[in-house]
């Protein structure tokens, strides 16, 4: 059966790792975004499939319209319907809520509405996660700017822990490319590298760029070695 239209199978259950656990909201946000648009039931999260208003009591002529007159009134009815019947808005506001929870390591540790509907557990994480998402992000950011390399230090362990932070801060989201983390790395680096630094901001990749950092610290490294001070 079309993953649109309504049926019985249960929520996506992502493994283990990828679960929601207060720490992986960017990444989780995703894999939750994802299945819900493939299953038709974003709006059941963003409330824009809105639990219907009980009808007026029908007529016995109404009552008997084909099954295709009256909307979500058939198993094939598209779960991204607007307009769903109250039964079918229940069973599928029910499947997009376990989504959720299913996907939560522990849903009321993390501060998780679970008593209300699907909309309404969305936006508490939301409420809850969005925000400190965004202070983490910038506080990332501004860490990976920070990096400072000094001359005493050791070089390859400088790009290491460089390459560690601008990993951490693409994973939560922020959008760091290949081009301005060179740029990150150049500023990082001592007065004493301009002869080298000048040379890179030429078109080349950042993995180029450490190449030929790496070979110049290990050049003034040797002289360090064979001039002492």
């Amino acid at each position: 059966m079309s993953p649109t239209t309504t049926g019985g199978s249960s929520p996506l259950i992502f493994a283990n790792d990828d679960k929601f656990d207060g720490m992986n909201w960017v990444t989780w946000r995703g894999l939750i975004c994802i299945a819900a648009e493939v299953r038709g039931i974003s709006g059941y999260l963003d409330r824009t499939i809105k639990n219907p208003v009980p009808s007026a009591p029908t007529t016995m002529l109404q009552s008997i319209a084909a099954p295709a007159d009256v909307p979500g009134t058939t198993d094939n009815t598209p779960w991204d319907l607007l307009t769903p019947s109250a039964a079918k808005w229940k069973a599928q506001n029910a499947w997009a809520k376990g989504l959720l929870m299913f996907n939560t390591k522990n849903p009321i540790g993390l501060g998780i509405d679970i008593l209300g509907t699907a909309a309404d557990a969305w936006n508490s994480y939301i409420l809850r996660y969005e925000a400190a998402s965004d202070m983490a992000c910038q506080t990332a950011e501004q860490d990976l700017h920070n990096m400072q390399y000094s001359d005493n230090n050791d070089f390859p362990s400088h790009i290491a822990t460089i390459c560690t932070k601008w990993a951490h801060t693409n994973t939560l989201g922020v959008d760091i490319n290949n081009g301005n983390f060179k740029t990150i790395i150049l500023n990082s680096l001592p007065t004493t590298w301009d002869p080298v630094i000048a040379s890179l901001y030429c078109n080349m990749s950042s993995i180029e760029a450490i190449s030929q950092l790496h070979s110049w610290w290990i050049c003034i490294s040797r002289n360090k070695v064979t001039n002492p001070a």
